[in-house]
């Protein structure tokens, strides 16, 4: 659970609106929470006087050629240390311990956002928001540049060597060239859906991303469906279907421009390549574009543990 609920913080999605503080006063609710996203969801429960905390994993997999869900499986419990005066709290990651300061004024419920020490809060923080007994794991997000602020370090990251091989690539507040004729604009983002405009060449089309649940029943058969929909699927992952698209052609139809072009200027616009002929060394072009696509929808921003 602990490496469930720092991943998920870290692959949260950003789906917030901008705010001038990243500070958050909420008594436990997550939809109140100023610019909060979450990214995870699960029901918890504290016992005090024993200072535990301990977590039901949602399950959403296929055993059997079968979906199989359950909205509390696998428990887990961890000691912790409150400290109301500091608003301190460290848990016990079997040895691992995790460092959070609390806002709220009913522990355990409110807002558990990352202590990094020697670090100034900055525009994205990971938090954990607690309410009567379930737990969100997401971000808080408090800047002006929706894209630049969130895809940075993706770009230094995942994404770095291949936007290397991509000459004029540009990236702005909320716009994202590469090959200066293909472009990824965020059009409007709220807690709830990011939505995208996508342009290659003379083409352009629209997006939008909202977030799944494998707590929610109704999402993990989305993402199922999702999974067999996919030819290249080989085995189930909730993770690997977490949203749900209104466009997705879109997102595919951009890969296939960016593709054919990028292997163009490659290949000096001669047709009929095979990716596989080509050796690129750690970066692959036939994924490159789907993941530079589906991430500038779905932004992630990535962990500092």
């Amino acid at each position: 659970m602990k490496k469930i609920l720092i991943a998920s913080a870290a692959a949260a999605l950003a789906f917030t609106a901008c705010s001038s503080s990243s500070s958050a006063d909420s008594e436990g609710s997550a939809a109140d929470t100023k610019g909060f996203m979450a990214r995870y969801k699960a029901e918890y429960e504290v016992n005090k006087s024993e200072q535990t905390i301990t977590y039901s994993e949602p399950v959403c997999n296929e055993e059997g050629g079968k979906l199989v869900w359950n909205r509390n499986g696998e428990k887990e419990t961890y000691s912790y240390e409150y400290d109301s005066e500091t608003g301190r709290i460290t848990v016990d990651f079997d040895g691992d311990k995790e460092v959070y300061n609390y806002s709220g004024s009913s522990f355990p419920k409110g807002v558990w956002r990352d202590a990094y020490e020697g670090e100034e809060d900055g525009a994205v923080a990971s938090v954990e928001v607690f309410g009567d007994k379930t737990v969100e794991a997401g971000i808080i997000y408090s800047g002006n540049c929706f894209l630049k602020d969130i895809f940075m370090e993706a770009i230094g990251g995942e994404f770095g060597e291949g936007l290397d091989m991509m000459e004029g690539t540009e990236i702005t507040c909320d716009k994202i060239t590469v090959m200066k004729d293909y472009t990824v604009e965020i059009i409007s983002w709220s807690k709830d859906e990011v939505k995208a405009k996508y342009t290659y060449g003379k083409e352009s089309c629209t997006n939008s991303s909202k977030p799944r649940f494998a707590y929610n029943e109704s999402d993990c058969k989305a993402a199922y469906a999702d999974f067999k929909a996919d030819k290249d699927a080989e085995e189930f992952d909730f993770e690997d279907y977490p949203y749900t698209q209104t466009n997705p052609q879109c997102t595919q139809d951009f890969t296939n421009a960016l593709m054919m072009a990028f292997m163009g200027n490659i290949f000096g616009g001669e047709g009929g390549f095979d990716f596989g002929d080509f050796d690129f060394g750690d970066f692959d072009p036939s994924t490159f574009g789907k993941k530079l696509a589906r991430s500038l929808t779905n932004l992630k921003v990535s962990s500092k543990k």
